[in-house]
């Protein structure tokens, strides 16, 4: 943003919100805000009625004022807000964690670079670590590549996918 490098625009700005909070702070008093209409406030009827009592004439009773709360409302929700479970509402609830649908893959070839094991899927270039379809390479050894997903492992040869429970490969493995 340029524009704010600029000492001359620096300044407008400075002067412009200096002029706002002075005139929010001392803004005229001629203009005031105009009267609540007693009818739609239940709060001004006996506001108005304390203030001007009627000198001889019988006092009659202010109106009630109308609740804003619908106490209907409140007993028929109170018992499930007071069962909800406790948790924190500015964070957001665990989802469980689902791993991603594995594609068909194919593996074409499988290197290392300066010491990284590299490998061919498809039609992209990964080293370890990286993601693919939400699948992420955890080990890669001569013949084979482990992917990884919530927990669970898939092993991709060249022969292709099959998933199973790994036993410790002789590789590099994700750290």
């Amino acid at each position: 943003m340029k524009i704010f490098s600029n000492p001359w625009m620096v300044g407008l700005l400075a002067a412009a919100a200096v002029a706002c909070v002075a005139y929010q702070t001392f803004r005229p008093r001629w203009q005031k805000t105009p009267p609540v209409a007693a009818d739609n406030q239940p709060f001004a009827l006996v506001a108005q009625a304390a203030a001007s009592p009627a000198p001889a004439a019988p006092r009659q009773a202010a109106p009630a004022p109308v609740s804003a709360i619908d106490s209907r409302y409140l007993e028929s929700h109170l018992s499930k807000w007071t069962d909800a479970p406790r948790r924190d509402p500015f964070f957001p609830t665990k989802l469980a964690a689902v791993a991603a649908p594995l594609k068909p893959m194919k593996l074409k070839a499988v290197w290392r670079q300066d010491g990284v094991g590299m490998v061919a899927i498809d039609r992209g270039i990964y080293r370890l670590g990286d993601a693919i379809d939400g699948w992420t390479i955890s080990t890669i050894n001569d013949s084979e590549v482990w992917l990884e997903s919530q927990g669970e492992k898939v092993r991709l040869g060249f022969a292709g996918l099959e998933p199973a429970n790994p036993p410790k490969p002789a590789g590099v493995a994700l750290e």
